[in-house]
């Protein structure tokens, strides 16, 4: 049976599981953080109008209320629709970025693990996508120094 996704099947995005989890918490946290302020900045906005409206005297089956209430009801709707894509898309992405800093880290930790001192030093190399692309250049110039 053929996977859908052909490349997760091959590939493991998560390399250094300590520092990819911490990373995408972090991301998460403030995230929540950012969204549990503007959610209750929303609840005050709509508690003002209400409060004005109560203070005009207006009942409370005036179609004003009934406006704000189903506006207030749009705008919760809105808002979890919006922050679960938000969660997702932040996991995603803390996957794949942390994903490009710990590849190089772990590709140069094989690198060295593998090397024989008895043979030819073959050169470090990175992915097109990685970070740190300069510690693998420095890494050869070391090395080639030191033969």
């Amino acid at each position: 049976m053929s996977s859908i996704w052909p490349v997760f099947k091959r590939k493991s995005y998560l390399i250094n599981p300590r520092f990819q989890i911490s990373f995408i918490l972090i991301l998460t946290g403030f995230s929540l953080t950012v969204l549990t302020v503007v959610y209750i900045s929303l609840m005050r906005f709509f508690d003002h109008y209400t409060k004005n409206g109560q203070g005009l005297g207006l009942s409370n089956k005036h179609i004003f209320f009934e406006f704000i209430n189903s506006q207030k009801h749009f705008m919760n709707r809105l808002f979890l629709f919006t922050s679960i894509f938000l969660i997702v898309f932040e996991f995603i992405f803390g996957l794949l970025y942390s994903h490009r800093i710990c590849g190089p880290l772990q590709n140069m930790k094989s690198f060295l693990d593998h090397q024989d001192p008895n043979k030819t030093q073959k050169l470090l190399a990175f992915r097109k996508t990685d970070y740190f692309k300069d510690l693998a250049e420095s890494f050869n110039q070391f090395m080639s120094r030191r033969h």
